[in-house]
């Protein structure tokens, strides 16, 4: 039976090396090998990071009185890598599933007083998120500005498609405008498909 020590403090002098007397280069783990026979230096694997961040276009929201995907995204993303692209107007299609952080943030304007804008976002066209709804303008002394952040830890299994859906929550007739350029939805994957 081998020995187990117990410690808040290990220091050492000289090197530290494997059973081939290999040193080993930084960032390397020591890990044991052969049913923990022998020790040997191994680089752990980084899987690659899956993300994406498009900006929306310029979309006018009339009357709209149910959530449904919305036809706003730039389909060129400011940046993406693997696996996540936006594959339409509404729809960013997710071929790499897992865990992932959500994050949309729009700027909007109306034209009428006390309107309110309010966001979610959906998968596979389904919302039963939570819901941003803080995009209240007041359109009074000027002030015709707002806007609406949402975030979320999404589950989103392979191929799925993710949409963003606005819904207008005051009288109808109200109108309010997303401006693309100053709104955005990033997608950042955070852990693996549950299978």
């Amino acid at each position: 039976m081998g020995k187990e020590y117990i410690t808040d403090a290990l220091e050492i002098t000289g090197t530290f090396c494997d059973y081939l007397d290999n040193p080993g280069t930084a960032g390397q783990l020591i890990t044991a090998v052969e049913d923990g026979d022998r020790f040997d230096w191994e680089t752990p694997s980084t899987p690659p990071t899956t993300y994406l961040k498009t900006r929306l276009v310029n979309t006018t929201i009339v009357n709209v009185t149910s959530f449904g995907a919305t036809a706003c995204l730039n389909t060129t993303p400011e940046f993406s890598n693997g696996g996540i692209s936006v594959t339409s107007s509404s729809n960013i299609t997710v071929t790499d599933g897992g865990i992932y952080k959500v994050t949309a943030m729009v700027q909007s304007d109306a034209s009428r007083l006390r309107s309110n804008l309010t966001m979610t976002v959906g998968v596979n066209g389904v919302f039963t998120q939570a819901v941003a709804g803080m995009a209240f303008v007041r359109n009074s002394n000027g002030t015709d500005e707002a806007s609406t952040t949402w975030a979320g830890i999404l589950f989103i299994a392979t191929n799925a498609v993710v949409n963003l859906a606005f819904l207008n929550t005051t009288n109808t007739g109200y109108t309010s405008v997303i401006d693309g350029a100053k709104s955005s939805v990033t997608l950042h994957k955070i852990g693996p498909e549950i299978i």
